[in-house]
């Protein structure tokens, strides 16, 4: 939870505020318009591979891993146009709600300089979203009946788990 913490605050200062907090006549946070400060990022000490995803995900200290690695891994298999792209890894798209790092225009499909700010925003969803969840299942209910629009999905992340226990 420290590192979470760390990360947000991290990723916080990042941000050049390109208007108020909110609108004061809104006092609606939300409307808060922000910036991401993009910091270059060598591609060949962080190039992707299944690995990286895994350490970097343990590194960040995001809650229930295992299931993040199979969304990730079910979302773009590694291999999508998204993730190719856009370094997508979620099928996240830009959120006008909670803090990003996505590049892009709320609700579209969101767009990354490099696959670890993907990874980024999913620590920002899961901080802002699932914090209140205690474990695995919790987990797998709450993005089932919020994250998911495939009803199998919850199957479909658990098989892959399960193909990750056999091969490790």
């Amino acid at each position: 939870m420290i590192k979470i913490q760390m990360l947000l605050i991290g990723v916080l200062t990042t941000y050049m505020l390109t208007d108020l907090f909110y609108k004061k006549e809104e006092k609606d946070f939300t409307k808060a318009k922000v910036k991401v400060e993009h910091l270059p990022v060598s591609k060949e000490v962080d190039s992707f591979s299944t690995q990286a995803l895994k350490d970097y995900i343990k590194q960040i200290n995001i809650r229930y891993s295992k299931v993040v690695y199979a969304q990730a891994k079910l979302e773009s298999g590694f291999n999508s146009k998204m993730f190719i792209n856009n370094h997508n890894l979620f099928g996240l798209k830009v959120s006008s709600r909670r803090v990003t790092t996505a590049l892009g225009n709320p609700g579209e499909y969101a767009r990354y300089h490099h696959w670890k700010e993907s990874v980024m925003d999913y620590a920002l969803m899961q901080e802002a979203y699932y914090r209140e969840c205690k474990t695995e299942k919790e987990y797998l209910t709450k993005i089932g009946s919020c994250y998911a629009q495939d009803d199998n999905y919850i199957a479909s992340i658990k098989r892959i788990i399960k193909l990750q226990k056999k091969r490790n």
